[in-house]
C-alpha cells in the first residue's frame, strides 16, 4: 500500500514554486532599484559638475540684460538637481525596504522558527558596522550636498 502522504512531501508545491519565482523576481527589483541609486548618484554629482562649471565660465558682462537679471537664480540650479536626486534616492530605498520586510514577512510564513535572508542574525552578523551604516553614509552624503549647494546657491544670489 502506497503512503500519499509521504509522497506529498517529496513532490514540491505549486505554492512553492511560485513562492520562489516571486522572490527571484523581488531580488531583480532590488538589483534594479539598487542599481539605479548608484546612477542617480553618479548623474548628480556630473551635473553637478557641468552646472558649476558652465556657472563659474559664464561670462556676466557678455549677457543680455533679462538673462542678467535671472543669472543669480541660475545658482539654485544645483540645489534643485540634488533636491531631486535626492528624492529619487529616496523613493528607491523605500521601495527597497517594502520589498525586504514583504520578503520577511513571507519567510516567517514558510518557517517561523528558521532565520531566512531578511530576518537572519547569522547575515547580519556578516555586515562589518551593522546593516545601516552604509545607508546611513550615503545619507549624510546626500545631506552635505544639499547644505552645500544650498549654501553655494545663497553665495550667488549675492
Amino acid at each position: 500500500m502506497v503512503d500519499y502522504a509521504d509522497q506529498k512531501e517529496t513532490q514540491p508545491k505549486a505554492s512553492d514554486d511560485f513562492r520562489l519565482k516571486e522572490f527571484e523576481l523581488l531580488r531583480k527589483e532590488i538589483e534594479y532599484r539598487t542599481a539605479g541609486q548608484e546612477r542617480v548618484e553618479r548623474n548628480v554629482i556630473l551635473a553637478l559638475i557641468l552646472t558649476y562649471a558652465w556657472l563659474a565660465l559664464l561670462d556676466t558682462g557678455r549677457l543680455q540684460p533679462p538673462i542678467k537679471a535671472i543669472y543669480p537664480y541660475l545658482w539654485w540650479l544645483p540645489f534643485l538637481i540634488v533636491v531631486l536626486g535626492a528624492a529619487r534616492f529616496w523613493d528607491d530605498h523605500m521601495v527597497i525596504a517594502r520589498i525586504g520586510a514583504y520578503i520577511a514577512r513571507q519567510e516567517k510564513l514558510v518557517e517561523p522558527d528558521k532565520g531566512f535572508w531578511e530576518n537572519s542574525p547569522e547575515h547580519w552578523s556578516r555586515v562589518r558596522w551593522g546593516p545601516a551604516t552604509p545607508l546611513l553614509l550615503r545619507k549624510a552624503i546626500w545631506l552635505l550636498l544639499t547644505l552645500g549647494t544650498g549654501t553655494f546657491a545663497i553665495y550667488g544670489m549675492l
